[in-house]
């Protein structure tokens, strides 16, 4: 759990550069399978809005306070919700 402001803006910084990390990944994999797998949204958008970057926030803001984490609850909740 973050204590500090400086804390808080590494964790931030880290989750960024894991879903740009994620979204090249997305983008590599659509390439070379013809980029039929997420088709919603345009541009960068289609690499980053998925499941796997969806999960990295929900977990992420789950383990900060205050505002961040009542975020990653809801989050959460309704990607649970989406499940069923």
């Amino acid at each position: 759990m973050p204590a500090g402001p400086w804390s808080r803006a590494y964790n931030f910084g880290k989750l960024g550069l894991s879903i740009l990390g994620g979204g090249i990944t997305e983008a590599i994999k659509q390439n070379l399978s013809g980029g039929t797998a997420n088709t919603q949204g345009t541009g960068i958008k289609r690499y980053l809005l998925n499941e796997a970057n969806a999960e990295k926030i929900s977990i992420a803001l789950c383990k900060m306070r205050g505002a961040p984490l009542k975020l990653g609850q809801v989050l959460r909740f309704f990607l649970l919700f989406l499940e069923f």
